[in-house]
């Protein structure tokens, strides 16, 4: 069975709910993508969580952990999310300048710059309260548009507080994103694939309560 598993800050919670899982990942050096993994049945690769949805949806993984923003903003076909793990917890907001917090009942006269990681999410959240707009992917950093270069920024928060450091008010929120274990479809489709799977998803689930 072929993992996918989230490199950066959701990679050690990830590794610590599948030890107790009773799989256990060693990685052989500090630069390793393809870790050991026992049982010797399952193979790990470390990739992007954003990279994760598409290579599931592509068949290249069977199963794979990632949040759910990130599923949500892939908008693929071919995955099943499976059930969430209590880690990795963040809120998907939109948020504006204090001086601007008005904003969206006063929209401008002009379609509405909305920055954001999350494209498709803001898309979709502009859509819903019928803005027309334009959306900047962002790739990161994306409190720095707030001020001069966008209208409103749709980002993700644990705590709020570098949104309140950089004079950003929460105007919604959208979503709380956990990790979710999510598999391949096509990997559920066949027999011998799919009971590993659910089993390892019983295991990490059993793990957590």
């Amino acid at each position: 069975m072929r993992i996918a598993l989230s490199k950066g800050r959701l990679q050690t919670a990830i590794i610590a709910c599948l030890s107790r899982a009773g799989v256990s990942i060693v990685f052989r050096h500090e630069r390793d993508y393809h870790p050991v993994v026992d049982p010797s049945w399952m193979r790990a690769t470390l990739i992007k969580p954003r990279a994760i949805p598409q290579n599931l949806s592509l068949g290249h993984f069977d199963l794979g952990f990632c949040g759910l923003d990130v599923i949500r903003d892939s908008s693929v076909f071919g995955i099943r999310d499976l059930g969430s793990l209590p880690i990795g917890a963040v809120r998907i907001v939109a948020a504006v300048p204090a001086s601007k917090v008005n904003i969206l009942r006063d929209p401008p006269n002009r379609p509405f710059v909305i920055a954001t990681e999350y494209p498709n999410i803001a898309d979709e959240w502009a859509y819903r309260r019928g803005l027309a707009h334009i959306t900047v992917n962002t790739y990161g950093g994306t409190e720095a548009y707030a001020r001069d270069l966008a209208d409103v920024v749709i980002d993700c928060t644990e705590t709020g507080a570098t949104l309140a450091a950089n004079d950003l008010v929460i105007v919604d929120e959208l979503f709380t994103s956990t990790v979710r274990i999510v598999a391949s479809e096509a990997a559920l489709c066949r027999t011998e694939t799919n009971t590993r799977v659910l089993q390892l998803r019983r295991l990490l689930m059993e793990g957590v309560t």
